[in-house]
């Protein structure tokens, strides 16, 4: 009885041309105008024809009820950095909203561009019983206001890629089911409270990076879901200390470019499966924690038959991933994907913070460390001596501190290391040579640090390991000054060679500048401008610092600097661009003073008047050189004489400042 009941029912649906060949024809229709508008150069949609769309490519239906539940067009190319390469391209046709009961639509990667309501937004049929949705990688626009809160089912949510806006609605909160949630890479605003999280206890990863979102919790909240990676947003505030009390499983956090303050909490060491922590790029101050050194995934090889060859980060043959826990890694400068092979990864970057203090003894028992990034902060004193006990490190950044002393040989005995950047700091001595440090031999590695000496560099070490003297031959051979002076102070000396000795200011200064250019940066003046690998702004922003910590946060710093830039015009074309990069720099350090101003309006160039008055919040006064010359004649100090001597290599008498004068 109940198979007559049942083919009476199929004949009636096939009579009235709903269902045919096993498959609806409105659902087919749907499908087949969708296909219309797709622009498929591959041919991935060639099986799309005849009457029985279950059968097609791609589409699966109920076996009980012959509707189309699974929608898989997925590209299998979306992790290219090209993906739109291989895109199907096209938009979405309003009848795509038949397709009433999907419970499964992974359309990522394809390209497909319109409104994401009229995919998913109201219509006569009902989405609560979406589990997955997957449309990463494409070109929706559109909100999340008007269809979201429905898929009560939803468990895999990815919308990342897109060109979605306005807010995350706090109904979200309500998908007690959600496992996965990505919303990465979009135009979404606003505010994100414990509501958005109140009912989410099965999530397991939360990626909302490269938004613009502001993350307002209590500070005693407790997550009842498992943080993965909020990287690239604007979340402010300091890193709560429950992410390392309450999160006991996590694996990976990474928390980059965001505007975190405050210190790092040392709680983060209580994550004993921690292997990846990358907090770059945001506002940290103190020093590292001494806790840090008790990560217990990155001491031993938590992971059973680790195979240290088992990731891939050639750009030229990404693996295609699954898409969870697909996270953008930098490593050695540049940046790679991973997905859930991220495990095999263990990874500290602490990089451009403003972090102080000195690196701790205690990070070296991570003896499972594979790369170690805490450069562009502000730490000092020397490298520990026994960081070569980190033997599984293959990259090692320390680039663009304060760090001083020598460098450990001990750097020698890490046989993996392919990566090495001490660049930039206040390192002096003999350069250890010996085993894998034979193999680096890019001289960046160890530039702006004008007190190390040996191979690969040019300099001749004295029998102590030390350099000779301090007034030498640099790399080129020429005779050079490796004084302070060059750093601040004999630009503003050169004052006295402009009067008393008829001496050449602009040739005197531009000596002074180019050498102390050669001396910081290890290059002439022109070739910072064409070199964007030196990090310039952050080499700027640090020399800036060393000049008015020198000679202090007056006039005279400022009226050294700009003095020097002003000397170097007629001999560059690049003048206006190097003048602008330091010149800008010192006045937002020095701020708007009267004095301040009065100086740059006569020193800075034309070029340069707009872009310093931008900075400042106010136009330069139009000052006539006699009053520059009551400023400057006030701040000069008495000592200066015998540094100037050195230079002209001649003795100036004991002039009061009274007489100089520019004119």
């Amino acid at each position: 009885m109940h198979r007559v009941l049942l083919l009476l029912t199929l004949w009636l649906l096939g009579h009235h041309g709903i269902l045919t060949s096993g498959c609806f024809e409105t659902e087919r229709e749907a499908l087949l105008t969708f296909k219309a508008v797709i622009i498929d150069t591959g041919g991935r949609l060639s099986s799309w024809a005849g009457r029985d769309c279950c059968s097609w490519r791609g589409v699966v239906c109920d076996g009980n009820t012959g509707h189309v539940v699974k929608l898989n067009l997925q590209s299998k190319y979306q992790q290219y950095a090209n993906w739109s390469y291989y895109a199907l391209g096209g938009g979405i046709p309003k009848s795509f909203q038949n397709l009433c009961n999907l419970v499964s639509m992974d359309l990522s990667g394809l390209g497909i561009g319109g409104d994401i309501a009229e995919l998913l937004g109201p219509a006569h049929c009902s989405r609560k019983n979406m589990e997955l949705l997957m449309l990463g990688n494409n070109k929706l626009h559109g909100n999340l206001s008007s269809w979201l809160e429905e898929m009560k089912n939803l468990s895999d949510l990815d919308l990342n890629n897109n060109l979605l806006v306005g807010v995350i609605p706090t109904g979200i909160g309500g998908l007690s089911n959600l496992q996965w949630l990505d919303l990465s890479y979009n135009s979404l605003q606003g505010v994100i409270s414990e509501a958005h999280f109140a009912n989410l206890e099965k999530l397991e990863g939360l990626i909302l990076s490269s938004n613009s979102l502001i993350i307002e919790v209590d500070h005693g909240w407790i997550p009842p879901f498992q943080l993965s990676e909020i990287s690239n947003n604007k979340f402010t505030g300091e890193i709560p200390t429950w992410m390392g009390e309450n999160m006991k499983d996590l694996v990976i956090l990474q928390l980059r470019s965001n505007m975190f303050v405050g210190e790092i909490p040392s709680e983060l060491a209580q994550l004993a499966y921690l292997q990846f922590l990358d907090l770059a790029h945001n506002n940290l101050t103190g020093s590292i924690p001494r806790s840090f050194g008790n990560f217990s995934a990155m001491i031993y090889d938590a992971i059973d038959n680790y195979d240290r060859n088992g990731y891939t980060i050639d750009e030229g043959n990404f693996t295609a991933f699954d898409y969870k826990n697909n996270l953008l890694v930098a490593i050695q400068g540049k940046y790679y994907h991973y997905s859930s092979t991220i495990y095999l990864l263990k990874i500290m970057d602490l990089s451009k913070n403003n972090l102080s203090g000195q690196i701790p003894e205690e990070i070296i028992s991570l003896a499972s460390l594979l790369s170690l990034n805490l450069s562009e902060n502000h730490l000092t004193g020397k490298i520990p001596e026994r960081l070569g006990d980190m033997r599984s490190l293959e990259s090692l950044d320390l680039s663009l501190n304060e760090l001083q002393g020598a460098i450990p040989q001990s750097l020698s005995d890490l046989t993996f290391l392919n990566h090495l950047n001490l660049s930039y700091n206040n390192l002096s001595g003999r350069i250890p040579t010996g085993n894998q440090l034979d193999t680096l031999d890019n001289t960046s590695i160890y530039i702006g640090n004008i007190y190390l000496c040996g191979p690969p560099t040019k300099k001749i070490c004295s029998e102590n390991g030390t350099m000779p003297n301090i007034i030498g031959d640099d790399c080129d051979g020429s005779k050079s000054t490796w004084l302070y002076l060059g750093m601040g102070l004999g630009f503003v000396a050169g004052f006295w060679g402009r009067l008393s000795y008829k001496v050449d200011l602009g040739e005197l200064v531009a000596k002074l500048f180019q050498t102390w250019l050669e001396a910081t940066f290890g290059q002439h003046p022109k070739a910072i401008i064409t070199n964007q690998d030196l990090g310039m702004k952050k080499a700027i922003e640090q020399t800036t610092s060393r000049i008015l910590k020198f000679v202090g946060s007056s006039v005279k710093a400022l009226s050294s600097a700009t003095l020097a830039l002003q000397a170097v015009i007629k001999r560059t074309t690049d003048a206006c661009i190097i003048s602008s990069r330091l010149s800008v720099g010192l006045a937002t350090t020095v701020g708007a003073r009267h004095e301040a101003l009065l100086v740059l309006a006569l020193l800075m160039p034309t070029c340069l008047r707009s872009q310093i008055s931008t900075v400042l919040g106010k136009e330069l006064p139009r000052s006539s050189p006699d009053s520059i010359s009551k400023v400057l004649s006030k701040e000069l100090p008495r000592f200066l004489p015998d540094s100037i001597s050195k230079v002209l290599d001649k003795e100036l008498p004991r002039s009061l400042p009274d007489s100089i004068s520019l004119y």
